[in-house]
């Protein structure tokens, strides 16, 4: 009943998204396959782009190591015969308090690991005034002023391109009395060059526009970023999987989902609390421009050291009329039903005596976002009833690994569902275990 009812309630969910999308989608472009970067395509601006370090400022601190081990892959990546980066994008929560000693030791992996030529392009997410926000919040624009820049909000030129960083007000928490201002940068940087893309930057994303800008979002900045078509925005806060096709929009303008550097999550159908990866996860993106405007935006798997094969996105110059592809009626119908291509359920037995189900994953259009999996005793109780995130959290992963704990000998039976990123739904996979 609870499965009948939650599919009920996504299909609610999914078609108020699909109203709030179409209306902001001024064209609507029918396409049966998503654009390839051409192969003459030749960068003349890299820049990569993460959020949510996180840095914790202790001796065990996965965010500052996972923000180095990215710098540093950066720094080596070379590919089109371009090489490293010319810029660093941190769309806040660089910190996990605001902490004096995460701060010291945040700017210590920049000062190790970021090659002096590389930019900086950075804003205040909420976690800078985590400490400070319940007696003075603006304590945390005067810790990040004096570790990072006295400069709040930005506007800088890299290779010719606009960047554009806005960061929390002093409330900690919006974005309030900054409307005026972002909107003045942006129709400045139109002006200087009406034919390229402009890249802005802030910690949460522009309200119902990728995936997870329902809760982790701001409406303010959306309101100022649907007069400018040319934009491509980077948010972070919500954690969501980058390379998920939702985390790529285009409506009146392009957003992007920059993923975490501590750890993704996801939603799995909309109508659960936010799932963690089953897996140790980081990502970030890599972002590319030629001379004409064109970008290539690549999703990058700071663990594995490789860039996923789902979400390398190619954008034809935004600026020109009728560019936009990713809207999300064009991606709905794009994805497909997930497919088991064989039926790999198992048991295996843990170090500790417990055993895990284990299944191989499904394929579509699309990866699956999550799995279903129910899993019966030789009673007929159900021991496991567990919605979680798919493999795709990963780059390098394909096992999907869950603990059932101590169980005694019997038959068991199995039952694992796929969902896509649209709500589709595979057929069950079914297989009944003797332990």
């Amino acid at each position: 009943m609870k499965s009948c009812y939650n599919n009920l309630l996504f299909k609610v969910i999914d078609g108020a998204f699909s109203v709030m999308f179409l209306k902001d989608s001024a064209f609507k472009k029918s396409v049966k396959e998503l654009p390839k970067t051409p192969k003459d395509f030749k960068p003349v601006l890299r820049f990569a782009v993460c959020s949510d370090v996180h840095v914790s400022g202790e001796e065990i601190d996965k965010g500052a190591e996972n923000f180095g081990a990215f710098l540093d892959d950066m720094n080596e990546l070379k590919s089109k015969g371009y090489d490293g980066i010319d810029a660093i994008m941190v769309a806040g929560d660089m910190t996990n308090r605001g902490l004096d000693k995460q701060y010291e030791k945040f700017v210590s992996v920049l000062n190790e690991h970021k090659k002096e030529k590389t930019k900086l392009l950075i804003c205040i997410g909420n976690h800078e005034f985590i400490e400070y926000r319940d007696y003075k919040p603006v304590i945390g624009h005067e810790k990040y002023q004096k570790y990072i820049s006295e400069i709040l909000d930005t506007h800088e030129v890299v290779n010719g391109y606009h960047f554009i960083g806005l960061s929390y007000s002093a409330d900690a928490k919006t974005f309030n009395g900054k409307a005026e201002w972002l909107d003045s940068e942006i129709t400045k940087a139109e002006k200087a060059d009406p034919t390229k893309p402009i890249f802005v930057f802030q910690h949460p994303a522009p309200v119902a526009t990728i995936y997870g800008s329902i809760n982790w979002a701001d409406n303010l900045v959306k309101k100022v970023l649907k007069k400018h078509k040319s934009v491509i925005d980077f948010s972070g806060h919500s954690h969501y999987v980058p390379s998920d096709p939702r985390s790529a929009y285009q409506g009146k303008f392009t957003a992007f989902g920059t993923g975490s550097l501590e750890g993704l999550l996801g939603n799995p159908g909309y109508v659960m609390t936010d799932e963690h990866s089953l897996f140790d996860s980081a990502a970030g993106l890599v972002v590319e421009a030629d001379k004409d405007g064109n970008v290539r935006v690549r999703c990058y798997d700071v663990l594995a050291h490789m860039f996923y094969e789902q979400g390398d996105r190619y954008l034809p110059n935004v600026t020109k009329k009728n560019s936009f592809v990713y809207y999300w009626k064009t991606m709905k119908k794009l994805d497909t039903k997930p497919k088991f291509e064989s039926n790999d359920i198992g048991f295996y037995e843990n170090e500790d005596g417990t055993v895990s189900v284990g299944f191989g994953g499904a394929e579509g259009y699309f990866k699956p976002e999550g799995y279903t999996v129910k899993v019966k005793d030789t009673d007929g109780k159900t021991i496991l009833d567990k919605t979680v995130l798919s493999e795709y959290t990963r780059a390098d992963w394909f096992m999907i690994n869950l603990n059932l704990g101590n169980i005694k000998n019997g038959k068991y039976k199995v039952k694992v569902v796929a969902r896509s990123p649209y709500g589709k739904l595979s057929k069950a996979m079914k297989k009944t275990i003797d332990y």
